[in-house]
């Protein structure tokens, strides 16, 4: 995708793929500023033609939907759509924000105050697209997105082209009858079409809000489904999260697999849910009986006699209620500082944010979701110390929470602690062997300390888990190209390049690997392409001038070492190889201030061979 797509679009990532094609992020280069945007791209078929311009027609009308749902403040707009090269593509509005997986973290329950916000933002976006008589089909976490700008949350990828995929796969023989969702499959007939597919986006939303409130893990959450699977379609979750009666009501009907007993409309939900704000009760909603909960509890075998039940239960949950009600303000207010806190990070007020998730552990001391997210903060900050500090008391607390590891090893990295930053990688992936990043940062580490091949491995876990990681084969590239595996290492890097073309990295990289198998024009060629990628960045012009002086071409040497040391002027290697090729031009005096400037530089970064070497030949030209 080097070119520019529909003649607008400049290729800068790719962010997901699907079975039609991928979603990249692109940037509109007749635009003033370059404003960025998403592009989702629809492979049509092309051995019928009919089927093909049937789809096309479809994808037309279904995109003029989408058009009109962009007039709502908290849906992408989409901008325009196209056919290229017999592919289909939708523009839309890109949305600078986080998604509310950055929010719902496993181990960490969410406020109701949290979810009360979560829950009335979408449902009065639902409310709008089903007036539209479009149903999102697809809400996730990953699909909401809490937009910098305002805080607001974005609902994204919106299930408008879905017909015209159905039809795209039939005609490759590859649609197969799967009901997306598990709500779906299980609520028994006899409502309409249109409000199975709504319970299908109630659904999902309910159990979004019930694991953010829970702190359980989808895995948990899915075990917890199966487990009470044929209950009566009730899905038992209320004992794991501590909120009103009245909200846990309106989610355990949103969630209902039995269609007499479950929502059939956004706007009844959002109803019931504003008589909640407002103080009002709640009628015909249906929980559980205690009766039914304690099915699910393993029983006891060795029961007191029924004498000292009496005597003592009335006793003991005096005793707890009281306990319970001293510390409830102290709990509340902790969990309402942990959502400002991440709100004000949403809106980028690091500062502000750190106040409150300090506030929260002025409340809480061993609260190490706190201390997770202040760690993070310090961290973006460049407060490595404070981060790290951050990061070691979160893992304390919580010796499970695999991404404080991952964090620490990423702070312990900066500072120079490769074999602590291996450590704390490790234990991140013992925690969740699928930690993607946490391969390739390992990687990274075991190359740092001499052991390309482990780093190779670690490279080739991170792909297996995630195909299009373009770091994961740049970086793959560098350790085989190291290894002497030249052929491997310029097909990493292609394949990087493939993913993400404006990547300078992988041009340079593959340049050195074309450079060491002899082909010397050809990583020039890579090193032009790096240098009009990234032309304020030094080594591009730095491995050009050593190809170039290679080659015989000692002036065009000097010169892209000399555009390197004005971009950078702390580019030891930069300063030595200029010194060398100014002594092979009999310029002798220039060479010894070159090289005397590389010896320094490279003693002050405590690179010792380096200016070993800048003594050495500081030495041979003084005594000519």
């Amino acid at each position: 995708m080097g070119r520019l797509l529909g003649g607008h679009y400049q290729f800068i990532k790719v962010l997901g793929s699907g079975e039609l094609g991928q979603t990249y992020l692109v940037a509109d280069v007749h635009l003033p500023g370059h404003p960025h945007c998403t592009v989702k791209e629809i492979r049509l078929p092309t051995q019928n033609p009919r089927t093909r311009k049937f789809i096309i027609n479809l994808l037309k009308k279904k995109s003029e939907i989408l058009q009109r749902l962009g007039q709502h403040e908290q849906i992408p707009q989409l901008l325009t759509y196209f056919e290229e090269n017999q592919d289909f593509y939708l523009v839309q509005e890109f949305i600078p924000g986080e998604p509310l997986t950055a929010e719902i973290v496993s181990g960490d329950p969410l406020s109701e105050e949290w979810a009360i916000e979560i829950l009335q933002e979408i449902l009065e976006i639902l409310v709008f697209i089903h007036a539209h008589g479009v149903i999102h089909g697809n809400i996730k976490p990953s699909n909401i997105i809490r937009r910098y700008a305002d805080g607001k949350l974005v609902l994204t990828d919106l299930g408008v082209v879905k017909d015209a995929n159905s039809h795209i796969l039939e005609s490759r023989g590859q649609l197969e009858s799967n009901l997306s969702n598990a709500a779906h499959q299980q609520r028994s007939t006899g409502l309409s079409q249109e409000q199975l597919q709504v319970n299908i986006d109630l659904y999902a939303l309910g159990i979004i809000v019930i694991q953010a409130l829970t702190g359980l893990s989808q895995h948990d959450l899915a075990n917890l489904k199966r487990a009470t699977n044929g209950r009566g379609g009730a899905i038992y979750w209320r004992d794991r999260a501590r909120i009103s009666p009245a909200l846990a009501a309106i989610l355990h009907k949103m969630i209902h697999l039995d269609n007499q007993q479950c929502y059939h409309r956004a706007a009844t939900v959002l109803a019931d849910l504003r008589r909640i704000t407002d103080g009002a009760p709640i009628t015909e909603l249906f929980l559980p009986p205690v009766t039914e909960l304690k099915q699910l509890s393993k029983s006891n075998p060795r029961r007191s006699p029924l004498a000292i039940i009496g005597t003592f239960v009335p006793i003991v949950v005096t005793g707890l209620v009281v306990a319970y009600a001293l510390r409830l303000p102290h709990n509340l207010m902790a969990q309402y500082f942990l959502h400002q806190g991440k709100t004000e990070e949403h809106r980028g007020k690091d500062r502000q944010a750190i106040e409150r998730y300090t506030k929260v552990l002025e409340l809480q001391p061993n609260n190490d979701s706190a201390y997770d997210q202040r760690g993070r903060i310090y961290s973006r900050l460049g407060e490595s110390q404070k981060a790290l500090a951050d990061f070691s008391k979160a893992i304390q607390l919580n010796p499970r929470k695999e991404r404080a590891y991952y964090q620490r090893g990423n702070i312990r990295w900066q500072l120079g602690d490769r074999q602590g930053a291996k450590d704390d990688y490790t234990q991140a992936l013992q925690i969740d062997p699928t930690l993607t990043a946490a391969y390739v940062n390992r990687g990274s580490v075991l190359a740092d300390l001499g052991d390309e091949k482990a780093a190779v491995k670690d490279y080739t876990q991170a792909i297996e888990l995630e195909p299009n990681l373009a770091a994961a084969y740049l970086n793959r590239c560098l350790s085989r190209s190291n290894l002497g595996d030249q052929r491997g290492a310029i097909a990493d890097c292609t394949q990087a390049i493939n993913i993400r073309p404006n990547h300078a990295f992988a041009y340079q990289n593959r340049g050195l690997a074309r450079r060491r198998r002899g082909d010397v024009r050809g990583a020039i060629e890579d090193y032009n392409v790096a240098i009009q990628l990234a032309p304020e960045d030094a080594d591009p012009y730095y491995n050009r001038g050593l190809a170039r002086q290679e080659l015989g071409d000692i002036q065009g040497a000097i010169a892209d070492y000399t555009q390197a040391i004005e971009r950078n002027s702390n580019h030891a290697l930069a300063y030595y190889d200029r010194g060398l090729a100014r002594a092979n031009l009999g310029n002798r005096q220039d060479a010894i201030a070159d090289l005397q400037q590389a010896a320094k530089l490279c003693l002050d970064l405590g690179r010792l061979g380096c200016y070993e070497d800048a003594q050495y030949q500081l030495n041979q030209l003084r005594s000519r």
